[in-house]
């Protein structure tokens, strides 16, 4: 450039220093500068497998980068699939070895015991190959069903095996007394495996969450009970014939079973001569269990322990990127300080609803396995000390899995309230005192409002009338407003291997004050470089707040995590919080969240349920051709559920749709003895005994 001849150097001009390009985004690792990287596996592809072939690619580039360069994971999935799986696998074995303690301590034969031991692994191999078959991969839900399973397998091998030592306990010899041992019991077991089996039908008709987690745990144990009667049909009698055929002295009852009989038979005999025993005993189980269910603590998903900690972030809107970074830094100077945190990241400055909304971003904390902490000791320390330095910023802490399934479902938090209406002022403002009356609810934590505040934005509004007296139009006048705050690229210049653009701007101090904007000059074709004030007003305005329709109404939430405390008794207490609050005509409330996914699945479940009790009616029906004989089994079964709700009371444990889903297999697992006692009754009734003394020798059998 040059004026009247002479050349006008940059440098009298401008500044020209070499910087980067300027950042929208500020990612960390374990106190350092940090570029991250997600890797994705294929649907179909093994997880823990392609883990490995990530580590295996990462000792492969640490080769080759410098040496003040580190490459690390700071999250795998997998580790928790592998810790679970690892947990599953000690079960099933802690399983087989106090199934085989109690086999032996009943069968009182060491040769008789190993005819049902052998069967286990086999049963649990074959119920792999059904893994294969059914398409279904090795998961912790998939495992879940092996191991509750594993008592099943041996059901039918024990039922066999027991009655082939009965027999030749009564003296009767060779293989015919073998045959026909089995072949008495091969009717009851078929209709109790059918019965079994068939509880598991209504699953298939399971939705969302439940039926992803669910359905293939059924076909697992449905797979494992049909593998049971085959084997206990077909292997189970020859390893009986091998490893008892030369055990001579077979003792008829141990100590332990003898008595256990003598106790049993003098109950039932008492039973049966005072029936209304039965009546009141079954009356009273029912009242108990009514009084005690709603004392229940309820839940959706179970809640486990998986180490992996996010704690999102939203400091005050327009809070510039580096500011949001100076407060984080002390914030990592918190996790720093806890001995059980193996690696974190952060991310600042990300989004979707926003092109660069500084003032927001997440960390991810992954803890050690040997922790002396709980995930969930860890996740309260950490919101008690960040609240206790940063009151005025929004955090929410929550582990990833739970997060990723509220992803999947839809679902923003745990705990949502919608406001619905049609005035937007008077859905925030009922939104606001729902916030502040359910503030001191024991077990919420993390309550927000769901309304994302826009960060404050400078709107340039356009003169028309001027702006075409100067010759200008609004898409020239935003062309200049672009090149004012965010520059423009006018060359490149070579450096190495690399081109590197040459960027031309107003200094920071130049853009962040109305008044200094307002002058910046602008080219009119009529009247030269003129100020923007000329043509343009620059107002600063607090950014539009998001605005959410649901079903054709505006709708605000209010979001909250459960922490320490079931979610039905937070939803109660929730509920009464609700009631005190005065709604304006036109607004309404609905609860949604977890509570929404819990109610939805229950009223699946209990179709289930009912099914399920149709079905097993019906095979029994088919199979007895007594109405009264399958009401009387029927009634049994059912009542075994009093009991399951007082073991969930006595254990502190959450009736959620895991413990739903396992009352419903236990129901199909139970009507095994029922089935097998009234067969041999009625068998013993064939031979002439009396109803009483039918049932007695059934039992003891």
């Amino acid at each position: 450039m040059e004026r009247d001849g002479i050349p006008i150097l940059i440098k009298q001009i401008a500044k020209v220093k070499k910087e980067i390009r300027e950042e929208y985004v500020i990612t960390t690792s374990d106190w350092h500068r940090a570029v991250l990287f997600n890797i994705l596996k294929h649907p179909d592809a093994n997880g823990v497998e392609v883990s490995k072939l990530v580590d295996n690619k990462l000792k492969e580039i640490r080769k080759s980068i410098p040496l003040d360069v580190k490459i690390s994971k700071w999250y795998d999935l997998s580790d928790f699939v592998k810790r679970s799986l690892r947990g599953v696998g000690e079960n099933i074995l802690i399983g087989i070895i106090i199934i085989s303690v109690f086999i032996f301590i009943f069968l009182r034969s060491v040769r008789a015991s190993l005819s049902v031991i052998f069967i286990m692994p086999f049963s649990v191999i074959l119920t792999f190959t059904a893994f294969k078959v059914l398409n279904l991969s090795l998961n912790v839900m998939t495992l879940g069903g092996l191991v509750a399973s594993i008592g099943i397998l041996v059901d039918n091998a024990i039922i066999v095996v027991e009655n082939v030592v009965r027999h030749r306990s009564l003296g009767e010899k060779g293989d015919s007394s073998l045959v026909y041992a089995v072949t008495e019991v091969i009717y009851p077991m078929m209709g109790a495996t059918i019965t079994t089996v068939i509880v598991f039908i209504p699953f298939v008709f399971l939705t969302e969450l439940s039926g992803v987690f669910f359905r293939p745990m059924v076909m697992v144990l449905a797979s494992a009970i049909c593998i049971s009667f085959l084997l206990a049909v077909f292997i189970t009698p020859s390893l009986t014939s091998i490893f008892i055929s030369k055990e001579s002295n077979i003792k008829k009852e141990g100590f332990i079973l003898k008595k256990v009989k003598t106790g049993y038979s003098h109950i039932l005999s008492f039973i049966l001569n005072n029936l209304w025993i039965v009546f009141l005993f079954i009356a009273l189980i029912v009242a108990i269990s009514l009084f005690v269910y709603p004392h229940l603590k309820t839940g959706f998903l179970p809640v486990w322990d998986e180490g992996s900690i996010v704690l999102d972030y939203r400091a005050p809107p327009g809070t510039s990127l580096e500011e949001t970074d100076r407060l984080m830094l002390q914030i990592e100077d918190v996790i720093k300080k806890i001995p059980d945190v193996r690696v974190y990241s952060r991310r600042t400055g990300y989004g979707l609803a926003h092109p660069h909304p500084a003032h927001e971003g997440d960390f991810l904390i992954s803890l050690k396995d040997n922790r002396k902490k709980s995930t969930f000791e860890i996740i309260t320390y950490l919101e008690k000390e960040v609240k206790k330095i940063f009151p005025e910023i929004e955090i929410e802490l929550f582990q990833v899995l739970p997060d990723r399934l509220g992803d999947l479902t839809g679902k923003q938090k745990p705990v949502v309230v919608k406001v619905f209406g049609n005035d937007y002022e008077a859905l925030k403002e009922t939104a606001a005192k729902i916030k502040s009356e359910i503030e001191n609810i024991k077990g919420l934590s993390g309550i927000r409002l769901g309304i994302t505040e826009s960060e404050p934005e400078f709107d340039i509004i356009v003169d028309r009338l001027n702006a075409t007296r100067f010759g200008l139009t609004p898409e020239v006048i935003s062309k200049y407003s672009k090149i004012i705050f965010w520059g423009e690229v006018s060359t490149r210049i070579k450096e190495g291997l690399r081109l590197v653009g040459v960027r031309v701007r107003y200094p920071v101090n130049y853009r962040n004050r109305i008044n200094k904007i307002e002058d910046f000059l602008i080219y009119s074709p009529k009247a030269g470089y003129i100020p923007l004030k000329m043509v343009a007003k620059v107002e600063v305005r607090r950014g539009q707040s998001e605005i959410t329709h649901e079903n054709g109404s505006l709708m605000v939430s209010v979001l909250a995590n459960i922490e320490g405390r079931a979610l039905g008794s937070v939803i109660n207490d929730l509920k009464s919080a609700l009631k005190k609050i005065n709604i304006p005509a036109g607004v309404s409330i609905s609860l949604a969240g977890d509570y929404e996914s819990q109610m939805k699945s229950f009223k699946e479940l209990l179709s289930v349920t009912i099914f399920a009790i149709i079905l097993i009616f019906t095979v029994l029906l088919f199979e007895f051709k007594s109405i009264k004989t399958s009401i009387s089994i029927l009634i049994g079964t059912i009542c075994s559920i009093s009991f399951i709700i007082f073991g969930l009371y006595l254990t502190d444990t959450p009736f959620d749709v895991s413990s739903f889903v396992g009352t419903i297999t236990v129901l199909g697992i139970l009507i095994n003895n029922g089935i097998l006692l009234i067969d041999f009754t009625e068998r013993n009734r064939k031979k002439g005994l009396e109803i009483k003394n039918a049932i007695l020798e059934a039992g003891k059998t």
